[in-house]
């Protein structure tokens, strides 16, 4: 039996060997032809290495308008040659190219940037195979304009020449600390403004005016608001005078009253149209203590543009002889598009809400100085044009007409200006300097 099993399994494995034919062997897959390699391959280009924005460091201020931007040299791995792009701008999301294929490592700007702003640049390095590596975004902003630091007017008649000059000075921590004004190479009574000390807000508390015996001090007081309520003159040769001021509900200057030895001798009143913030008219009230001298009631109507600037000015008066108002001049005046450097002067350092009793100046200042003291001081904004004063006297009437012609530097500050009359004759030159000329 034994041996039948071991004939029949010898005849299976016979028959399975014989069934197997030579399609079912695995096959053999032939290689693809393979090309001549490059015996010399081209490596793949890199980019210019990583580098740094040097200067202008990254936040600063006070600027130049003209900075010199540089940064560091960025090495390429590949030994290609490498230039630069300089992107900047004043929106940190569109900066421009503003120079481009630099072969250095600095640059610095021919176009002048704009003053007390903010840009932002970078800088773009690449090879001459077009790799590029970009820095990161830095910013810097520009310096503010420097303040009004000399102001020299000379005007000149048939009979005289006239020089006035302005003199401001500042210190380590760029805060005015004098004024002085001379007249024909003379300090004037009121010339010269000194010793000038500040509260910790930065207004002006106290300060020392005029020259020789005529020299008083000047003492300022304010409200927890910050608005000024009081302005003390005091002086050894005569009694104090104290102009106080109050307010009406929307904060602005509503009443000036000027008082000496206990009695209020001159009162001014402001009009306002609406919610704006300039007056409309204002009423000062001449008073003497002799009850028999009548009071003197002078009236101004102003009218102001849309920068603020005063466009005319009418005046009139009424000396309580039972004719009421009577109008004795008309101002009107005109103006460019350009910046008036008294304006910061007058809202940054002078710092006493608008007002000041007992200084007096021409509009050719570019202030508005009316001819009564404890009244509205303020800067105009733009340059002056042209002035026309229509005055009536018993005699007649009598127009002026006064033209300006200005010269301005790269930050839209007049450096010059020149006055005409209506006959077109030169008769007098303004010049302006600068913290930094």
């Amino acid at each position: 039996m034994k041996k039948i099993k071991r004939i029949l399994v010898t005849t299976g494995l016979a028959l399975f060997v014989l069934g197997c034919s030579k399609d079912d062997a695995p096959k053999t897959q032939n290689p693809e032809p393979i090309g001549n390699p490059d015996p010399n391959p081209k490596p793949e280009n890199r980019p210019p290495g990583s580098f740094s924005l040097l200067t202008v460091h990254n936040n600063a201020t006070d600027v130049d308008v003209l900075p010199e931007l540089s940064w560091e040299a960025a090495t390429d791995p590949d030994g290609d040659p490498v230039t630069y792009d300089i992107y900047l701008g004043a929106e940190k999301s569109t900066l421009s190219p503003i120079a481009m294929n630099l072969g250095t490592t600095s640059f610095k700007l021919d176009d002048m940037l704009l003053r007390n702003t903010e840009y932002f640049w970078k800088v773009l390095a690449k090879d001459n195979n077009g790799a590029t590596t970009l820095t990161e975004v830095r910013n810097f902003t520009v310096a503010p304009l420097p303040y009004l630091s000399k102001y020299s007017v000379e005007l000149s008649n048939q009979e005289e020449t006239i020089k006035e000059e302005y003199q401001f000075t500042f210190d380590s921590l760029n805060i005015m600390n004098n004024m002085q004004i001379t007249f024909n190479g003379l300090v004037g009574n009121e010339g010269s403004w000194e010793s000038m000390e500040y509260d910790g807000d930065g207004r002006l508390i106290s300060f020392n005016i005029g020259s020789g015996d005529a020299k008083e001090t000047r003492e300022l007081s304010y409200d927890s608001a910050g608005k000024m309520i009081q302005l003390r003159r005091k002086n050894e040769d005569y009694n104090d005078i104290t102009t106080t001021i109050f307010y009406d509900t929307k904060n602005r200057v509503f009443t000036t009253e000027l008082e000496s030895r206990g009695y209020t001798y001159r009162k001014t009143t402001y009009s306002y149209t609406g919610d704006a913030d300039l007056p409309s008219s204002y009423t000062v009230v001449d008073s003497q203590e002799n009850t028999e001298v009548k009071d003197v009631l002078h009236r101004k109507t102003l009218v102001w543009d849309e920068n603020d600037n005063l466009v005319k000015d009418t005046y009139e008066i009424n000396r309580s002889d039972g004719e009421g108002f009577k109008l004795k001049e008309e101002i009107t005046f005109a103006y460019d598009a350009m910046k008036n450097p008294w304006s910061r002067i007058v809202d940054e350092k002078f710092v006493f809400n608008g007002f000041y009793g007992g200084i007096y100046g021409p509009v050719y200042l570019g202030l508005v100085f009316p001819s009564f003291s404890g009244e509205l001081i303020r800067p105009l904004k733009n340059n002056l044009t042209q002035r026309t004063m229509v005055v009536r006297s018993s005699t007649g009437i009598s127009i002026n007409t006064l033209r300006f012609q200005h010269e301005y530097n790269e930050s839209g500050y007049p450096i010059s200006s020149t006055l005409q009359d209506s006959q077109g004759n030169i008769t007098g030159l303004v010049t302006y300097s600068y913290e930094d000329d």
